[in-house]
């Protein structure tokens, strides 16, 4: 009887991981396929063991070519296309399996399913995306494509691209196994040689890929961009992703217009996919047009006459746009809306630390230690021993003392190694500090768990842990150097991290023994200062430090402190004036547009028209400025 599936798998060198892989399925897949392109490690003894259909392929820089040897290779009515570095789940395959069995979908032949790649350094995030992997064994679909090969039709038809309900678990993203394989290297090769080929969309599209994954985003940019224009047809899944990709490297070069531009485009073409809304939110909310990005955040979770289709961002329909409405909400002191979209985005993804920390952090300021530690055990924050450690490492820096002691507390199977670090930050916020080894001073330092902050602090308060030799010669030795040592000065960065830390964590008398070696930087590092301890609520010291800063020093955040300090307290005409010095120096940041028109009653039309040239594609002003028309006339 023939199959229904076939399973098919090119391999190289997969020893690593490929049993993983092929257990997982094993069990529920009709047939396996496995093509080796030229191992040199235990990869084709192991496919062996899992399948009898193990077939070699002389490698000729062609992913496609070997693609489609596999497919030719198979018997099932549907090919399954896999990685050596992804896993089935039987439920949603069985689920597949009933989807093509029915045979609803008359004209089917290529479907997407469910990619969840696994990121990270121990696979912590997730990003799900959907792509094309199961197709009909008619010999009249086939791999396109060199690199980052794609299916479609051998004559070119436009065919119409279905969803099914697998899901394929993707572990290639994880950090070490990046490191592992070196696709960069490779992947550029194979590209360079099709270069002399083939210039058509699709190669275009694949270079910006690597150019993007190297950190080249210039070249990254040229690539997507050609890409972009010479596709042939609207439906290539590369032509969506160009068209964001091309936004999201404008918006790094801080080119919002030409980002706006190509993503109204886009819309226009694909009003079905989310990613183009959710990236113009996010540049709206990097400009600070907060009020047009919170509409498109609502109108992604609100809206019912669109069916949203997500090419990357699986969360762009619900989780992302919860999450960023709760941050936003929580920027403007909006707390009971910032909970209650937070809470929606923890309903939707419960595995993620920002979330989980802003709720924390957000309910500190009204409960006590005992209640959030009662949320956080109730809502199953803590689900195992890496979150908690992570969430502990989080809560410790925010200086929440009691919470970080009930937490800590509650922990069970810590290394004594890490116990020992967390007693000591514990006890630092209460001037306590046990005894520290150094093998857990620099097992906090490999882990994260240890910074320069907790280093030079330790150090200033208890000399007696005895941290130099590990300070000298860690990557914090020259903080050390410079503020013990009296030696060169550090890296201004390092130096305000150090001083943001002792400042957050209430150590006054290491604070002033570091404001002593701000004369050796620049002028400015005042208004950086004063930032930071207006950002902690120390802002009697804050405004003294403000007061002594030359104004074209001040920080575009310290302007916009000021302002917000001088609303507060009423006193309004010097915000005002204050508002007006900002634009002369950031017309750009919409924040300063705004506080004009709510602080100059007297000429809110005309502070409304130059906010709109200034954003001429701002809904919020447009509106705002119908309503005060209205009133007038």
């Amino acid at each position: 009887m023939r199959p229904l599936v076939s399973v098919c798998m090119i391999v190289k060198n997969e020893s690593h991981i490929l049993r993983q892989s092929l257990a997982s399925f094993r069990k529920f897949a009709d047939e396996i396929i496995i093509v080796d392109t030229g191992s040199e490690d235990d990869t084709k003894t192991i496919a062996q063991e899992f399948t009898e259909h193990v077939y070699d392929f002389t490698w000729t820089g062609n992913f496609s070519e070997a693609r489609n040897f596999a497919a030719g290779k198979a018997s099932g009515k549907w090919i399954l296309a896999l990685d050596a570095d992804e896993c089935l789940e039987e439920e949603s395959y069985k689920k597949m399996e009933e989807e093509l069995r029915s045979e609803t979908r008359i004209d089917a032949e290529i479907f997407a399913v469910e990619i969840i790649s696994f990121t990270g350094e121990k696979g912590t995030y997730t990003v799900t995306s959907k792509m094309a992997r199961v197709y009909k064994n008619n010999q009249k679909i086939a791999f396109f494509g060199a690199l980052h090969e794609q299916l479609d039709h051998v004559d070119g038809k436009t065919m119409p691209l279905y969803e099914l309900g697998l899901k394929v678990y993707h572990y290639g993203y994880m950090l070490s196994v990046v490191d592992k394989q070196g696709k960069a290297e490779r992947n550029l090769q194979i590209l360079e040689k099709e270069r002399s080929s083939k210039y058509d969309g699709f190669h275009h599209f694949n270079m910006g890929q690597e150019m993007r994954r190297l950190g080249k985003n210039k070249e990254a940019l040229q690539c997507f961009t050609k890409a972009f224009k010479a596709r042939k047809h609207n439906q290539l899944i590369w032509a969506k992703l160009s068209a964001y990709y091309i936004a999201e490297l404008l918006g790094f070069e801080k080119r919002f217009d030409g980002a706006l531009q190509i993503l109204e485009e886009a819309r226009i073409i694909w009003p079905d996919v989310p990613e183009f809304l959710l990236k113009k939110a996010e540049l709206y909310d990097m400009t600070h047009q907060l009020e047009d990005a919170k509409a498109i955040y609502h109108k992604l979770i609100e809206s019912t006459d669109v069916t949203y289709h997500p090419i990357i961002l699986y969360e762009a329909i619900r989780f992302l746009p919860y999450k960023k409405l709760g941050l936003l909400y929580m920027q403007e002191k909006d707390y009971t809306r910032s909970m209650k979209y937070l809470a929606l985005a923890y309903q939707e993804n419960s595995a993620d630390y920002v979330v989980m920390f802003q709720m924390i952090n957000l309910l500190s300021k009204f409960h006590r230690p005992d209640e959030v530690f009662d949320f956080i055990m109730r809502h199953q924050f803590v689900k195992n021993l890496d979150v908690g450690i992570k969430l502990l490492s989080m809560i410790i820096q925010q200086g929440l003392t009691e919470l970080s002691r009930l937490l800590f507390n509650s922990l069970e199977g810590l290394e004594p190694l890490l116990t020992e670090i967390f007693q000591v930050r514990i006890g630092t916020m209460q001037n306590f500090y046990p005894v520290i080894s150094e093998r857990a001073v620099i097992a906090g330092i490999k882990t994260n768990l240890v910074d320069a902050g907790d280093l030079a602090i330790w150090q200033f308060e208890n000399q007696t842990l005895h941290l130099d030799n590990v300070m000298k010669n860690s990557n914090v030795g020259s903080i050390y150097r410079f503020i013990f040592e009296k030696g060169d000065p550090a890296p201004r960065e390092m130096y305000l991290f150090v001083l943001e830390r002792a400042i957050a964590s209430g150590k006054g008398a290491f604070v002033d023994h570091l404001l002593t070696f701000r004369g050796a930087y620049p002028e400015q590092i005042q208004a950086e200062i004063a930032d930071i301890f207006f950002k902690y609520d120390y802002f009697d010291i804050a405004l003294d430090l403000y007061n002594v800063v030359d104004a074209d020093e001040v920080t575009e955040q310290g302007y916009i402190n000021l302002i917000g300090y001088l609303t507060e307290h009423e006193i309004y005409d010097e915000a005002l004036a204050i508002a007006e010095r900002g634009l002369e120096n950031f017309n750009d940041d919409f924040r300063f547009h705004r506080f004009a028109i709510r602080l100059d009653e007297e000429n809110r039309l005309k502070r409304i028209g130059e906010a709109i040239d200034a954003f001429p594609n701002n809904r919020y002003l447009a509106e705002l400025l119908d309503t005060e028309t209205t009133n007038v006339y």
